[in-house]
């Protein structure tokens, strides 16, 4: 039975205001009941950093498996055969499966994204990171996002891929479409049909790119994939695609919001900008902060394995599990004064790139990447200052970014 004020609470989600500063919502909730049953959104909503850890520790009782596919149930049984595509990708692919199936996947991928292989990005990173700036230094203003957040990592995980750096924005578009059900925030059957449309796209231009690195190879990611593909036992043809997907949207759009938050936030506390003007050696540990403090991923999604009690409540088998991640990362029994930002902040153990097997594969891309695109836009244009008092943020639950973050450069 959800009280009055439970029930008030649940009626914020989702709102111009919960995407404003959902962190409000996140500490009320958390204060009644960090572990929250909502009708509204049809799952448990866990916002007590204890209790989200233990959700992502534990794959034996919190799956991937079908975790996404689960948030198309809410569509009438009837028109779920409509979109087979759409279950099909959220069934398949590195981030939404559990061992062994995700230990075979995850340690084919990761040949790409050793420590040594990431570092050994970093003059170039430096190199594109430069070239934007020069793109804009003669301009009054500039979007951060646009001009800057969003082409960085794109630009990267394309080339990691073997993806054409003229089709960034198409795979943008698709990207976003794909991410419709995700969002959470149109109507389930709206969102699966603009998912379906970006998928279908986006397979049919794989599929063409696959033929082509089956001619012939490089050096890239994809090429790595169709090789372990067609090894048989390795890698099916549906794993490839989702996997070759999920990269893609997953490679620049957390790295986008954490650059544009990065920008936003710093731009909202000077004196901490202050701080890595006079030390920039403290960047890294300002990442870390923002990363913390405006999560780029506010949640992610479990589905209970079997009927469990869990701190208290009764799961049932088959439910979904929202785990906070945003709402964790500020809470006060971890964090002093966790609604702070603070880049001096001596422990940070937040959980931005996830916990457990699942932890963020590209986390050591990201921090390489934020900590020079910070470091860079403040030093070339020490003047930066925001050029609108209006902040709009995109309207999902699932990412916290940006729509655009416009500056003046001086």
């Amino acid at each position: 039975m959800i009280s009055k004020s439970d029930q008030s609470l649940t009626e914020n989600w989702l709102t111009p205001a919960f995407f404003a500063n959902p962190y409000t919502f996140y500490d009320e909730l958390r204060s009644i009941d960090p572990v929250h049953w909502s009708d509204k959104l049809n799952g448990w909503v866990i916002t007590g950093y204890g209790e989200v850890v233990s959700v992502l520790r534990d794959s034996r009782i919190f799956t991937s498996a079908g975790r996404m596919a689960a948030l198309l149930d809410a569509m009438p049984e009837s028109e779920r055969a409509n979109f087979e595509l759409v279950y099909n990708h959220f069934s398949a692919g590195l981030i939404r499966c559990d061992p062994p199936d995700h230990t075979r996947l995850r340690t084919l991928v990761g040949k790409v994204f050793t420590p040594k292989a990431i570092e050994n990005t970093r003059p170039h990173v430096q190199t594109i990171v430069t070239e934007l700036l020069d793109a804009v230094a003669s301009m009054e203003q500039m979007d951060v996002v646009g001009d800057f957040a969003y082409p960085l990592p794109a630009t990267i995980i394309c080339e990691m891929l073997g993806v054409p750096l003229k089709d960034t924005n198409q795979v943008r578009t698709w990207s976003e479409g794909i991410n419709s059900v995700i969002a959470g925030v149109l109507p389930i059957r709206q969102a699966a049909e603009q998912m379906q449309k970006a998928l279908l796209e986006l397979r049919a231009y794989y599929t063409e790119l696959i033929a082509q690195r089956r001619q012939r190879p490089r050096d890239d990611l994809l090429s790595l994939l169709v090789a372990a593909e067609e090894q048989g036992d390795r890698l099916n043809m549906e794993e490839l695609l989702s996997t070759a997907e999920n990269l893609l949207a997953a490679g620049h759009e957390t790295t986008t919001s954490l650059i544009g938050n990065g920008v936003l936030t710093l731009l909202r506390h000077p004196e901490q900008l202050e701080l890595i003007r006079q030390k920039s050696e403290l960047m890294p540990a300002a990442v870390e902060e923002i990363l913390r403090y405006e999560s780029p991923l506010q949640r992610q999604t479990r589905v209970v394995k079997d009927d469990v009690e869990f701190h208290g409540k009764q799961m049932r088998k088959g439910q979904i599990v929202f785990a906070m991640v945003g709402a964790a990362n500020r809470d006060p029994l971890v964090f002093r004064d966790p609604n702070r930002f603070d880049i001096l902040r001596e422990e940070n153990r937040h959980i931005a790139f996830g916990f457990g097997i699942h932890f963020c594969l590209g986390a050591p891309l990201a921090r390489l990447e934020a900590p020079l695109a910070l470091d860079a836009i403040f030093r070339r244009f020490p003047g930066l200052h925001l050029a609108t008092a209006t902040i709009e943020w995109k309207p999902t639950a699932a990412l916290r970014g940006l729509k655009s973050l416009p500056v003046f450069l001086r």
